[in-house]
Order: structure tokens, then sequence, then C-alpha cells
């Protein structure tokens, strides 16, 4: 989310020449420019790509959420030179929407169970998702504890990490891999703050259309409290996972300082999209507005 900030500080100060280097302004307009272009061949390319696969089309339950998808695996990994891993990661991002509709929205109990057998890549995440069908089907409300030790997983935050950690060409060793494979905090934390911000804003709706329950309605009824205190509540658990990433960030750890930006930048993400509405449900205006400025809108630029 570096990036998209550094758009709105280019356009903030682009009125006050008298208070900055003139200079510097126009350097960093250049530089924002060279990475918008090249986003925007990224996702010209991901639209050929996903025109041609046809989801969307042939499954109408399908969220079409292709440029939302890049946006998401622009913000992990904002970094120029992981092109290539962008685009593999929005890949990932648009089959874990669709693989996540299917299970709120179009399959059946009996028909989710066959499906789940069949799934190999993506094991944990589709279990977990079949845990959170099973207490819709069952009129289950699990615990906020139980529902905690599910959600990060279905959260998809960990199929994320794992896949930009081997996308981003880290320095693989056996140590890494069952280190990786164990979730460690530092992926468990970012994720948990992915599905924790989508609760606060999609709970409520997600309930009314007979989904599975969210974190929110979890604490309402364990602790017998407010939907207002319940989400004060989830807010509290959402800084605590911050300051458990942040401490992480100054231990001793196997993965690169690389790795561990990427997982604090799906965290950051995560408030980007969920701030104001539902960035990937129900796309808004504000939305909208942050994806142009990131991927469709050049900044008007002067010669030095």
């Amino acid at each position: 989310m570096q990036r998209l900030e550094a758009r709105w500080y280019i356009d903030y100060l682009h009125d006050k020449r008298g208070e900055i280097n003139p200079a510097l302004l126009e350097f960093a307009k250049l530089g924002f420019n060279m990475s918008l272009n090249v986003h925007q061949s990224e996702l010209k390319e991901l639209s050929g790509w996903w025109i041609d696969l046809g989801l969307a089309r042939k499954l109408s339950f399908v969220r079409d959420r292709l440029v939302e998808s890049f946006f998401c695996a622009a913000a992990i990994l904002p970094e120029l030179q992981f092109g290539n891993s962008r685009k593999a990661l929005t890949k990932v991002v648009t089959m874990i929407i669709t693989i996540d509709d299917l299970y709120d929205v179009y399959g059946l109990l009996d028909e989710l169970e066959l499906f789940t057998k069949v799934v190999e890549r993506f094991v944990k995440l589709c279990k977990s998702f079949l845990v959170e069908a099973r207490w819709h089907a069952k009129g289950q409300l699990p615990t906020l504890e139980e529902y905690l030790q599910n959600a990060w997983i279905s959260s998809s935050g960990p199929v994320l990490l794992i896949h930009s950690f081997f996308l981003t060409r880290q320095k693989i060793t056996p140590e890494l891999i069952d280190c990786i494979i164990a979730s460690p905090d530092i992926i468990r934390s970012p994720s948990m703050v992915f599905r924790l911000c989508n609760d606060l804003v999609t709970g409520k709706a997600e309930l009314e259309r007979g989904d599975a329950p969210a974190s929110i309605h979890c604490y309402m009824n364990d602790a017998g409290v407010s939907e207002a205190m319940a989400c004060e509540h989830i807010k509290k658990l959402i800084d605590l996972e911050w300051k458990a990433m942040n401490e992480q960030s100054f231990v001793l750890s196997p993965f690169s300082k690389e790795f561990n930006v990427i997982c604090m930048n799906l965290a950051r993400m995560s408030h980007c999209l969920y701030n104001h509405g539902d960035g990937i449900g129900s796309p808004g205006k504000r939305t909208a507005n942050n994806v142009s400025s990131l991927l469709m809108e050049p900044v008007a630029s002067k010669k030095i």
C-alpha cells in the first residue's frame, strides 16, 4: 500500500509547490507513472487470460473481480521486479474467490463434501471452507475461539503468503519449507487481520443472506453483548495481531526481511480493502478510486 500512499501524497502536494522541492515532486511523479505503466501492462495480459478462461461467463454465481484481485496482488507484491509473481498471485486470488463463491453461494453440503475430496492443491483452505459450510448447514454457532482457529485459514491469507514465498524467489531450504508448512506467526497474524477486517464489514450482510456466522456474532453469543461492543472487541483483536507482527519484525527469523514485509503488506492491504466497505464483494466508490489511482490514472507531470 506504500505506492498508493505515495499517490495520495503526490496529489496533496501538487498545489503546495512553494513548500517543497519541485524537482523531487516531478521525480516522484515520474516514478509513480513508471510503476503505473508496468501495472497496466500486467493487467492487460491478465485480462486476456481471464476472458479466455471464461469462468465469470460460464459460472454465473462467481464474482467477476479480476481488477480487484490484481489490486490485492499489487498491494502484497509492490516491487516492480515481481511482475510475473504479481500475475501468478492474481490468478491465485481469482481462484480463491471462485472457490469461496462455490462454498458460500452455490454448492449443497453433499456436493461440497465431494468437491473437497478432489481438491488437493488447496487442501487446508477448502477444509476450512467446509467447516464453515457445516456450521451453516447444521445451524451451529461456534464459540469465538473455535471460529478463530478456523477463520485465519479460511481468510485465504496462508495460501496467498505461501504462494508469495515461492513466487518471489526466496532462498529455499528444507528447513524453511518445514517452517512455512508449520504456519508460523508471521503467516498467522496477517491472515487473522485479513479475516477480522473482512468480518467487521461483511459479517452482517453475509449472515443475512445465509452464510456462516462471523467473529462478531460468535462473540455476541459468547459474551451476551451488543453488536457495537462486539465490533470494538474485534478491533482490539486486530490491534493485538498488529502488535504481534511488529514484535516479530524485531526478532531473529528464518525468513528474509523481504518476506516479512510481504506478510505485513497483506495486513496493510486488508485495512485498505475493507476500511470503507467490502472492497471485494461489493466494491464501492472508495475502492474504485483507489484502484483507479494505483492502476489507471497517471499523474500529470511537467518538464523539470
